[in-house]
């Protein structure tokens, strides 16, 4: 379907008056909004609602082309309407899908359209006379672009002619309440156009064809006669216009592509680029998806789509669409027809890759390709790290799609990525504060920069995928040194506090700082009296309220000083919190909150200080004011009538990464086995911090302070704080165990024990080692009477699960001794598959993974045998593998 679908903005507009009267400053607030309730704050567009029957239009057409190609099928005479003439014109509900009569007025006859209005959206005053005009005006003679050239002129010279089944060059423009479940709040389709008015009306079942160039533009709950409803209006005009024309040219053109067009043409005509924020924070969608099942996320394809086409205005120039349109091949093939039909040297994967560093760098300094000429486009951003040493990770790229792996803290960061497919093809993008540079990053070879950390602040690896039809994985790894943060909002001096009523709050909701933890908080307070808050986890909303589940309460602080008047600079009273004993993750967003405890004029009871700052990525400080004129509520403040410009509160947070262990893996190696013995023997005796939240889990860990030495930290595998012969219990109790993979299940531990022994006989003769061998004695002693019940009594072979499998299976098995296994498939000729085991075993339970697309032959569908011998003893079973 060819619509443009927009959310209503639902927000509390008061003007109010908020001056701290016992200092000479104020803040002035001219806004009071509603942060967000339900999806009724933000304007979005929406599905193409008809797609099912615009695909029943094409297939009717590719069967009837004399449908619109015969002359004798044709209309045949111009309308020639005059302003009062009456007629009625069929539309279409959106709700059930059926076509319904509108009677309407012509209110006005321009260059290029006629304006009809619906008799009922006239007489309830949501239009009127003056709209009328104004639209007429914006689609014949002006556009915010330029003010001699109306829509209809710019986009038939971007893209083309509009269709003319109705032999009248100008174009039908229906306003009406159109009928789309709008009932108050939420959603509501501001325009269409659908190509079953082309079809003539004798055709069997087209009817109710108008049988016209006719689009259709709402009027309820979009107001005409306001400014914004009025702007939103003429935009859509030249969005489903460019529909229209699109239609004429190539009806079977993606959706993203054509809907692509629709947006640029908005941009073309002096209106605002749709929410180019939606696609910046989801890069990793495959570039033509349309998801249109789903009403939520189908307005981040809008944004792709919109940014996409703007990038290719502002790399190939704006008559690149004429072409692209004209052209009747689909997807990549017509942005090459298009491309290659204006003269440039530019293809779509050149456009691909290009635009997936532009929109990380956007700096047409460095360099053309990496930046648009549109301004202050929000940066993409995926997966973002503020410490530099990433364990061993892995992750997906959607077909045409990025991700960006990015590190915006640290120093001296180094990389490595592996794909799985040449397809993969990695930058690094390097931004520092007057240098930037792009480098190819090579499959898996180390990547070093050196000068991250001081020359470079940010790097973004991105990661792009250039296959049209397959996702791929990769794995990364990084290191480096490891810096703490601050977290702030406010970037100017305070400007006043406000004068809030008792028990009203504020606080300021922080982002995720994946692997931090909060070591403290600062606050700009007013006095040097007490002031009381608290840590929350970001609830996701504003209302009912943005702290979620607590953290830390009844947290307490006191101001240094009370500053006179004028304020000094730098603001000097800042009051700090401690957390670093309190182990608080930041792997989620977090509120910080104070609590008003008594009114402020007149008394000594202590405030946040408050600035002021540009909107940004939208408001981060929230206030809950008993004494709104509005009610009791959270809201947030913005300081001016056009809502650009928002308060916030003096109010920052630190964290740091302390370093991460895993209770066993001794020697940090990322597997816990027998070589983890010796760090416990080589720093036995060593003391240092104590690990936050200890225990033996095999999870990750951290420390508050490093050791001297530092590996001694990892030795202490029991994180209480000293190397000793106990941390051996850790190794036993996560033997096996990998960072990726976490710990396997099979293994008897008075085995283990066993191996311990001697291991530390074979390789270290050491008194502490002496130690760490009694102690494993000991466990082995308490081991032995309890494992003796649970250890099998003769060779168990289980049945592969799942059974048919396709292409990977688990076989398990359990050895009642110490035998050499074997464990092979074969097929039905005896023909060997695979080795998945041939090594010598404790008696216990295992558990192997076949899979068949890793076997020394092709493997089909059909029936397979498992053989295991274990010593002298051999047992067979039988699977499925179904393709």
């Amino acid at each position: 379907m060819l619509c443009n679908f927009r959310w209503r903005l639902g927000s509390l507009i008061l003007t109010i008056l908020l001056t701290a009267t016992n200092i000479n400053s104020q803040i002035i607030v001219t806004n009071e909004n509603e942060s967000n309730t339900s999806a009724i704050n933000f304007p979005i567009h929406g599905s193409d609602i008809l797609w099912k029957q615009e695909l029943e239009v094409r297939k009717f057409l590719d069967h009837n082309p004399e449908a619109m190609k015969s002359t004798a099928l044709k209309k045949r005479s111009a309308w020639n309407f005059n302003v009062g003439d009456s007629k009625t014109w069929y539309a279409d509900n959106l709700t059930d899908y059926t076509r319904y009569q509108v009677p309407s007025t012509c209110r006005a006859v321009g260059t290029n359209c006629y304006i009809f209005v619906e008799n009922t959206s006239w007489s309830s005053g949501k239009v009127n006379q003056s709209a009328v005009d104004s639209m007429r005006a914006y689609f014949d003679s002006k556009t915010p672009a330029n003010p001699t050239k109306g829509i209809y002129q710019i986009n038939t010279e971007t893209f083309g002619f509009p269709p003319d089944v109705d032999n009248d060059p100008k174009i039908i423009i229906l306003l009406l309440d159109i009928i789309d479940g709008y009932t108050g709040t939420g959603g509501y389709v501001v325009g269409y156009f659908y190509s079953f008015n082309q079809i003539n009306p004798s055709q069997p079942g087209y009817s109710t064809s108008n049988f016209a160039e006719i689009f259709f533009i709402d009027t309820n709950p979009q107001n005409l006669t306001t400014t914004n409803g009025l702007m939103n209006g003429v935009s859509t005009l030249a969005h489903e216009f460019q529909h229209m024309i699109h239609f004429n040219y190539d009806r079977n053109e993606i959706t993203f592509i054509n809907e692509g067009c629709s947006l640029i043409s908005e941009v073309t005509c002096g209106f605002p680029i749709y929410n180019p924020t939606l696609y910046a924070s989801e890069p990793n969608q495959s570039l033509f998806n349309w998801r249109r099942s789903d009403m939520t996320k189908v307005l981040n394809d809008y944004s792709r789509a919109a940014r996409f086409a703007l990038y290719i205005r502002d790399q190939a120039g704006i008559g690149v669409f004429k072409n692209i349109v004209a052209s009747t091949l689909i997807g990549a093939d017509g942005i090459n027809a298009g491309l290659q039909a204006s003269g440039s040297s530019l293809r779509f994967t050149d456009i691909l890759q290009n635009w997936f560093i532009a929109n990380v760098l956007d700096d047409r300094n460095i360099d053309t390709r990496y930046g648009y000429i549109y301004p202050n486009l929000p940066k993409c951003s995926d997966i973002i790290f503020y410490d530099p040493n990433v364990t061993l990770s892995n992750s997906i790229v959607e077909n045409y799609a990025v991700r960006y792996i990015s590190f915006k803290n640290g120093s001296q960061l180094k990389a490595t990525f592996t794909v799985s497919n040449p397809s993969l093809i990695i930058k690094a993008i390097e931004i520092g504060q007057s240098d930037k540079r792009v480098l190819n990053v090579t499959n898996a070879v180390e990547f070093s920069e050196p000068e991250f950390g001081n020359r470079y602040t940010e790097i973004h690896f991105a990661i792009m995928n250039l296959n049209a039809n397959s996702p791929y994985s990769f794995t990364y790894q990084t290191s480096g040194q490891s810096k703490s943060i601050e977290l702030r909002y406010d970037y100017t001096e305070p400007i006043g506090v406000y004068p809030l009523a008792a028990n009203d709050t504020v606080c300021v909701i922080f982002n995720a700082v994946p692997e931090g933890r909060l070591d403290s908080i600062r606050v700009g307070v007013r006095r040097n009296s007490a002031i009381r808050g608290g840590i929350w986890k970001s609830s996701g909303v504003v209302r009912p309220s943005p702290l979620g589940e607590p953290l830390a309460l009844n947290l307490t602080t006191t101001g240094l000083s009370t500053p006179s008047v004028p304020y000094p600079v730098p603001w000097p009273n800042w009051a700090t919190i401690d957390l670093r004993s309190r182990n608080i993750s930041t792997n989620t967003p977090f509120a910080v909150g104070f609590i008003m405890d008594g009114a402020y004029a007149g008394t000594n009871n202590n405030y946040v200080m408050a600035t002021h700052g540009p909107l940004g990525n939208g408001p981060t400080s929230f206030t809950y004011s008993s004494g709104s004129s509005s009610g009791p509520n959270w809201y947030y403040y913005t300081i001016n009538s056009t809502g650009d410009s928002i308060v916030y509160y003096l109010v920052r947070a630190y964290v740091s990464f302390p370093l991460a262990v895993y209770p066993g893996d001794a020697n940090s190696d990322g597997i816990v086995d027998e070589r983890d013995i010796l760090p416990i023997g080589q720093y036995y005796g060593k003391t240092g911090a104590v690990r936050i939240g200890r225990s033996i889990a095999w999870n990750k860990q951290f420390i508050s302070q490093q050791w001297i030495p530092l590996p001694a930290c990892h030795a202490d595998c029991d994180g209480n704080g000293v190397v000793d012969s106990n941390d051996v219990i850790a190794i036993i109790q996560n033997w096996k165990a990998t960072i990726s993979g976490g710990v396997p299940t099979g293994y008897i531990q008075s085995a283990i024990c066993l191996e311990l022994i001697q291991e530390i006989d074979k390789n270290y003769p050491s008194e502490p080692m002496l130690a760490i061998r009694n102690a494993i004695s000991a466990y082995l002693n308490n081991l032995k009477n309890e494992e003796s019940n649970f250890l099998p009594t003769k060779l168990i072979l289980n049945q592969n699960y799942p059974n048919p499998f396709n292409p990977s299976t688990s076989i398990s098995y359990q050895l009642s001794k110490n035998s050499n296994v074997v464990l092979k498939v074969y097929d039905l000729l005896g023909r060997e598959i695979a080795t998945l085991i041939n090594e010598f075993q404790q008696a216990g339970k295992y558990s192997v993974t076949f899979n068949a697309s890793n076997s020394m032959q092709p493997m089909p569908t059909g029936v397979y045998f498992y053989r295991m011998t274990a010593g002298t003893i051999s047992e067979t079973k039988r699977m499925i593998l179904i393709k």
